[in-house]
């Protein structure tokens, strides 16, 4: 097993020299969020084991390939289904790009996890779904930004 690895490491408690950053414990301040670092890092079979022994790493994984499918306006893709990139009738250009609302597969009876900046369960779009909450951050259940909402909506929401 050799090959590119994502590194993510947790560095609040890390020794630094720089001279202006502090980590959690010189602050003095309890629930600071940690320091994370993300590194990719070619490493052999031996490698990826010492890697996983660092109490700094938090997660390891292989590197997998990505790319980026540009987003274009809900006119623009129904506009042009003869080239297979038009929507179904009532999904978003996200949907329709990786497939989803062409498949037979309709997801009842899955359990689905989402791990964002947390739900707004008292959208519309939930009703009549189980949410189980989970903070992870510190900073309570809810979403304060609205992204965790709105992926949770595309996954799971009912149509409002």
């Amino acid at each position: 097993m050799h090959g590119d690895f994502v590194v993510l490491r947790d560095m609040s408690t890390a020794a630094t020299t720089e001279p202006f950053r502090a980590g959690p414990s010189t602050l003095g301040v309890e629930g600071v969020p940690s320091e994370p670092r993300i590194d990719v890092l070619a490493m052999d079979k031996q490698e990826v084991r010492d890697m996983a022994r660092d109490p700094e790493v938090k997660a390891l994984a292989r590197l997998m390939p990505t790319r980026l499918i540009e987003p274009v306006s809900d006119e623009e893709a129904r506009a042009h289904p003869e080239d297979g990139e038009g929507t179904a009738a009532g999904s978003t250009w996200g949907v329709s790009a990786v497939g989803a609302d062409l498949s037979q597969r309709t997801g009842t009876g899955v359990v689905v996890a989402v791990l964002d900046t947390g739900i707004d369960s008292t959208h519309p779009a939930f009703q009549g779904v189980t949410l189980v909450e989970e903070d992870f951050s510190g900073s309570g259940n809810g979403d304060r930004q609205g992204h965790g909402t709105h992926v949770a909506g595309t996954v799971f929401g009912r149509a409002v």
